[in-house]
């Protein structure tokens, strides 16, 4: 473990598999928050079709929705002008006072394009942090 690895201090996953062009409100998987304090969740959207408009907003639950519903927190990001296709999406969770936090992504009047989601769950509690199993592989180069 290197002391300014960013790898060894976040815990990366992916949270929402690639969506074909659709107008559906659509949610990541939940993550749990416990021995984090920060997540930040990095929306990948393709083509939009005009009037479409996404916008990104966390919800929490104290249960991951099991009888606890997720409930929005925080603000929604700005809505994405029509041009933005291929852009990013980004909505940061700092303590948030449930355990459990996923991302929305609105019902659209038009379609877009979702590439995938993926979360970065941060200031663990221990460090360093094990690979999740949605990541295939990670390399850490130090002076090369």
């Amino acid at each position: 473990m290197f002391p300014h690895s960013l790898t060894d201090a976040v815990l990366t996953r992916r949270v929402m598999d690639a969506v074909a062009a659709s107008t559906a409100s659509t949610s990541s998987t939940g993550v749990d928050m416990l021995g984090y304090t920060g997540v930040r969740f990095i929306a990948s959207l393709g083509t939009l079709t005009a009037g479409s408009s996404p916008t990104m907003q966390a919800q929490s639950s104290s249960d991951d929705g099991v009888a606890d519903a997720y409930a929005a927190i925080g603000s929604a990001t700005a809505a994405m002008p029509d041009a933005d296709d291929n852009k990013l999406l980004i909505v940061q969770v700092y303590r948030p006072k449930e355990r459990y936090v996923r991302v929305n992504i609105p019902l659209a009047t038009q379609n877009r394009v979702i590439d995938g989601i993926v979360a970065e769950l941060y200031r663990a509690e221990q460090q360093a942090v094990a690979k999740h199993s949605t990541v295939s592989a990670q390399q850490m180069d130090v002076n090369v």
